[in-house]
């Protein structure tokens, strides 16, 4: 099994180093090459690709650009790794609860103030929602944002009241977003507007969303797409804290980033799990690893729509024949292999290869699908026992996945023809129409269970997520009151009992197979070792003090 993953490893890196160009970095303005070499105390950072846009309402691409974005924006709210929200730029705020609704009244904090040195005004949170509103934004906030009945501001201090019409957890997270500066976009579309620059004329200024001023505790100094970020620390930020200058660079190429940081150009790179088990192997000295868990996981979704799909043994039979601990041995997932939902405690699922297969076939057998013409594929009525797997083509993983669980299927008589698909066509054309039979798909699961958007039956948003099909009326109920818990006025008998309702259905009735939640990992100089840390890394600059020098540093 080792020698097939290292194999694997070796096509992969090769497919990965070879497929994205010429590798040769441009040189940097003078000043950030002198950086490069001697980083004079600077925190150098190396990302894959380029952050792309840094518009706070718009869909963030990549988890290097979550990371940028949350460096340079700030939000009323943030959001913690447990579902819990805190005040942010919010000094405090309370929650009334209401007969299907909610009113939030809020303090901000004194003597915000914008990048520009603009001062800050609540009106700027109205503004943003009136942005997110709008359709030439597209914005993936928008459904949620019809949820908001009003807003305005008023007071010394600064106050502001949010009147929402549901009685909804998830509508908190429109406080988690970056904050939009009416002085600079004024009346135009986000990604259209620019940004004044002393003594540059108005076609030369760099656009907002690439060069956005923010609240954030670090301002952009400079920017050329595709190369670097240069950030300073916000000497105006609220807090007291003492950040140093930070240089990211982007690469297109792994092999010219992994040589970069060996030179010690870099002080810490974020690679793909494969790419750095290799180099992890290689036993360089005085690397140090941090595997982080990515927030998704990978799921095997099943159509329950679809007629072959529609008894739930079916599902079951179908996340029994996913060998994990196959996958696990062969491919470089580097992560935590699931047969359960990612809350799920205390489970006693089978994990043991030869009984769950064994399992698999006496459910096949039971649904009448036996190979009675002895060509090794299971037939009913003249039909053969045919489905098909959809994955986006551009995922390397999910196809190597793909590939063995038609090893999988195959030994049970069951036929998984492999259907690769671009990302767009993927969401676009099968998994919102319903145009599957089953997918390969990652989804971030929130901590606190909060699952309405994923499995109510309710689908007239654009946030829906129930591409399974698969609901009832009990687990709506459950969901809606696991939705409505407000923080702070968290029952907890009442949240346990509601998610094990929610854990019941992902178990008996078998929406998705639960698949592996792997680790990203990143690299950091002058210690040898690894270690696991307890949350993304990349989304929050307040964790590096947990994985940069000393415990009481400041960065």
């Amino acid at each position: 099994m080792k020698s097939s993953k290292s194999i694997f490893i070796l096509l992969l890196i090769s497919t990965l180093i070879f497929s994205v160009g010429c590798g040769k970095k441009d040189t940097l303005p003078a000043e950030l090459e002198e950086v490069l070499k001697s980083g004079n105390g600077w925190l150098r950072l190396g990302v894959y690709g380029d952050p792309m846009s840094l518009n706070p309402i718009a869909h963030i691409e990549t988890e290097h650009g979550q990371m940028l974005n949350n460096f340079v924006h700030a939000s009323p709210l943030r959001k913690l790794d447990d579902g819990s929200f805190v005040p942010y730029l919010f000094d405090s705020y309370s929650i009334t609860e209401g007969s299907g609704s909610i009113v939030l009244q809020a303090v901000w904090k004194s003597g915000l103030k914008w990048h520009d040195g603009t001062a800050f005004d609540p009106k700027d949170l109205e503004y943003t929602f009136e942005q997110i509103r709008k359709p030439e934004n597209n914005s993936p906030y928008a459904d949620l944002l019809k949820g908001v009945g009003s807003i305005s501001s008023f007071g010394r201090p600064q106050q502001t009241l949010i009147t929402f019409t549901q009685n909804s957890r998830k509508l908190l997270d429109l406080l988690t977003i970056g904050i939009l500066p009416s002085h600079i976009l004024k009346n135009e579309t986000v990604d259209a507007a620019r940004v004044e620059k002393a003594g540059v004329a108005s076609e030369s200024r760099p656009l907002y969303s690439e060069q956005p001023v923010g609240l954030g505790p670090y301002r952009i100094v400079a920017r050329e797409k595709g190369r670097y970020i240069h950030l300073a620390p916000f000497e105006s930020f609220f807090d007291t804290a003492t950040r140093t200058q930070v240089l990211v660079c982007s690469y297109f190429d792994y092999q010219q980033l992994v040589t970069d940081f060996r030179a010690k150009k870099l002080d810490w790179i974020s690679l793909p799990s494969m790419v750095a088990e290799q180099l992890e192997t290689m036993k360089v000295d005085n690397l140090f690893f941090v595997r982080y868990p990515n927030p998704a996981c990978l799921t095997w979704l099943f159509n329950g729509k679809k007629p072959l799909l529609a008894d739930k043994r079916m599902r079951h039979a179908l996340d029994l024949l996913a060998d994990r601990k196959k996958v696990e041995n062969e491919i470089p997932y580097a992560g935590i292999t699931l047969y359960d939902s990612p809350f799920a405690s205390g489970s006693n699922v089978i994990t043991e290869a030869t009984a769950r297969f064994s399992n698999a076939l006496d459910l096949l057998d039971s649904l009448g699908w036996k190979d009675s013409d002895g060509d090794g594929i299971r037939d009913q009525n003249g039909q053969k026992l045919e489905l098909s797997v959809v994955f986006n083509d551009d995922n390397l993983l999910r196809r190597a996945v793909a590939e063995r669980f038609v090893e999988d299927c195959r030994r049970a008589g069951v036929l998984l023809a492999l259907k690769p698909v671009s990302w767009s066509d993927m969401v676009a054309q099968h998994l919102k129409k319903g145009d599957f039979d089953t997918a390969l798909v990652s989804f971030r699961f929130p901590e606190a269970g909060n699952l309405v958007d994923m499995l109510h039956s309710k689908s007239d948003n654009q946030t829906a997520l129930n591409f399974s099909g698969l609901s009832n009326p009990k687990l709506d109920v459950a969901l809606e009151k696991l939705d409505s818990m407000m923080p702070g006025d968290e029952n907890t008998e009442s949240k346990t009992k509601n998610l094990a309702v929610v854990q019941n259905f992902l178990r008996d009735e078998k929406p998705m197979a639960f698949l592996f939640k792997p680790f990203d990992v990143g690299i950091m100089h002058d210690v040898s070792g690894s270690a696991r840390a307890a949350s993304p890394v990349w989304n929050d600059v307040k964790n590096w003090k947990a994985l940069f020098g000393p415990a009481d540093s400041k960065l």
